[in-house]
């Protein structure tokens, strides 16, 4: 019986059958309130369905049995703060399981990540780089590299990948930001201008649309309309740098 029950939450996963799975982690951790192992796969459960308060809860409870912090738990810790965005506190963590888990292609993914949202994308670059090769087709790891490679201005090697990841069925803003503002400064400005007129209808409350339009459009000397469309990028972010000193610029050279 035992040995069923092991193997019932597993069999509940590979099936993706993910609900059943949790009720009998759940299960296992009622009957056995020392079990860490169960735990630490329920944490992983709720990370992976962005349930953060229970996530901490799971983690609260490995702390309680254990009393100690250890790689696991230092890595669930991280991973939750990642979640939440907090990607300085992050770092600290994942960088402390790092050395204990020097080749773990999913916390070098992490930790890649969290080097770019705190302003370091060449830092970044090293480690999303080595997860790509082990892992070409992973769509979150291109994602992130596409990313790191346009914050680090090498728009055609982002441009490569972002279409790429297009053209096998990925879709996403970042992906096209990336697309038609490379288009737009080192390929075709028109073919870039069409792309920003589309991602503009698509995501018309999104400033960055709006800004690649009015570049696309100026580099054509389609100055007027270049102003207007600056002026619908300001009303969603005037408080930003890459608005107010583009319209101030654009209107000084007008």
């Amino acid at each position: 019986r035992d040995r069923y029950e092991d193997r019932l939450p597993r069999y509940y996963r590979e099936a993706g059958k993910v609900s059943k799975a949790v009720a009998c982690y759940r299960a296992k951790a009622e009957k056995d309130p020392k079990d860490v192992k169960v735990r630490e796969t329920l944490a992983l459960l709720a990370l992976a369905r962005n349930r953060q308060k229970e996530t901490a809860r799971y983690i609260s409870e490995i702390r309680d049995i254990r009393k100690e912090d250890s790689p696991r738990v230092l890595r669930l810790e991280g991973q939750l703060l990642v979640a939440q965005r907090n990607y300085k506190q992050a770092l600290r963590k994942l960088l402390a399981v790092e050395k204990t888990s020097p080749h773990d292609a999913d916390l070098q993914y992490f930790i890649g990540l969290c080097y770019l949202r705190t302003g370091d994308p060449r830092q970044g670059r090293t480690y999303m780089e080595k997860v790509s090769a082990r892992f070409p087709d992973n769509e979150r790891v291109g994602r992130a590299l596409a990313e790191i490679y346009y914050v680090l201005g090498h728009l055609e090697e982002a441009k490569k990948l972002a279409e790429h990841l297009r053209a096998t069925g990925r879709r996403s803003t970042v992906l096209d930001i990336i697309i038609w503002d490379a288009e737009t400064k080192i390929g075709d400005v028109g073919r870039g201008e069409t792309g920003w007129r589309t991602f503009t209808e698509e995501n018309p409350d999104r400033p960055e649309g709006w800004i690649g339009l009015a570049d696309a459009l100026w580099r054509q000397g389609k100055r007027t309309e270049a102003v207007e469309v600056m002026k619908k990028a300001y009303e969603l972010d005037n408080k930003s740098f890459r608005t107010t000193w583009t319209l101030a610029n654009m209107r000084v050279v007008q």
